[in-house]
């Protein structure tokens, strides 16, 4: 399959593999940092190996990753050939109230901040990183217009918003010919699907992109931890044992996480490659999934996600991972499902 794809209904092409750079910097410390001379090899090994889509946030190690992501960039040259997108919402100083949030007065600002810090003169994809509850959708679909056209930014995109948000904001952009959302870059993978009850019909439904963010679950995935389960300890050494387990979705040490994980590692084996690398490829063999977002602390954990793109799962195995990690049915949907879709369309009639 090729490795590049549409971004949403625009007619820009991107990498399925996008490099997140939340590594680059010296601000989060021992488990997340890294140098910049390993950053530099990521960044060049990454782009050298056809891949253009790279990805970072303004509050990435407080500015520093947009800020190595220009140094880098600026380097190696070949501006036109690189995807940048960039996110936005959350605080960059805690003393000022208008510092975050979704409104016209912050945008502007930290969009001309970013370009600042990363030394170009536009950003390719701008995300929304977070849903902002108290600024009305209308300013914010207005100003995200308005910033496409000042051309600082090419195409728009959400990160982490509810699904009728993003639906009032598709109606927004139709109504009144505003920029419409290109993209949305959501967590999905094998241990946190729900995003398939609203956001996989919505993209199916509007071609809207979808790119995930921590495709291995902070690295639950990635086969090399162990669990116990009385003590809920990750056992091993590596970055979840640094940090924090995952984000708070996530049981990991709940019966299905620990199904999943076992029989992610049974599956990785008969196919011959890391389980890191199988969690990966299954992203990329899902319906209306756009592409994901690798991070990488070392060169080898980068150029693994890459070589995912060239794994195909057999069917057996693939609905066997799809069966394990299934997310449990939820209202409404499980309600209209079978017997009521059948009456709907003259079946036997209920109620």
């Amino acid at each position: 399959m090729s490795n590049y794809i549409n971004l949403g209904k625009t007619g820009l092409k991107v990498s399925k593999i996008a490099f997140g750079a939340g590594t680059f910097g010296n601000v989060w410390g021992d488990g997340w940092s890294i140098s910049k001379e390993e950053a530099s090899k990521i960044f060049n090994t990454f782009l050298d190996s056809g891949m253009n889509f790279i990805d970072t946030a303004n509050v990435y190690q407080g500015g520093e990753s947009e800020k190595w992501v220009g140094d880098l960039l600026k380097e190696r040259g070949g501006r036109e050939k690189v995807v940048i997108s960039t996110k936005y919402t959350m605080s960059m100083d805690a003393s000022n109230p208008t510092s975050g949030g979704n409104g016209r007065l912050q945008m502007i600002r930290e969009v001309e901040a970013s370009l600042k810090r990363m030394q170009i003169d536009y950003v390719d994809v701008l995300y929304l990183h977070h849903w902002d509850a108290s600024t009305p959708v209308e300013e914010t679909m207005k100003a995200l217009d308005q910033i496409v056209a000042s051309g600082k930014v090419r195409y728009i995109g959400f990160s982490n918003f509810p699904g009728w948000y993003l639906g009032k904001a598709d109606v927004l952009s139709k109504w009144h010919g505003f920029e419409p959302v290109s993209a949305i870059q959501m967590e999905y993978n094998l241990l946190e699907r729900t995003i398939e009850r609203e956001f996989t019909p919505f993209a199916k439904e509007s071609g809207i992109g979808i790119f995930a963010w921590s495709p291995l679950a902070n690295g639950l995935l990635t086969g090399r931890y162990d669990f116990d389960i009385v003590k809920r300890e990750v056992l091993g050494s590596g970055r979840v044992t640094k940090t924090f387990v995952t984000d708070p979705f996530i049981d990991a040490f709940s019966e299905q996480s620990q199904t999943i994980i076992k029989t992610l590692k049974i599956v990785a084996e008969e196919l011959g490659h890391s389980p890191a690398q199988v969690a990966a490829a299954w992203i990329l063999h899902q319906p209306y999934i756009s592409g994901l977002v690798a991070g990488a602390s070392k060169v080898s954990q980068i150029e693994q996600s890459i070589e995912a793109l060239d794994i195909v799962i057999p069917e057996a195995q693939l609905q066997q991972l799809n069966e394990v990690s299934k997310p449990a049915p939820s209202n409404p949907y499980s309600f209209h499902s079978g017997p009521i879709q059948d009456a709907i369309h003259g079946g036997e009639v209920i109620g």
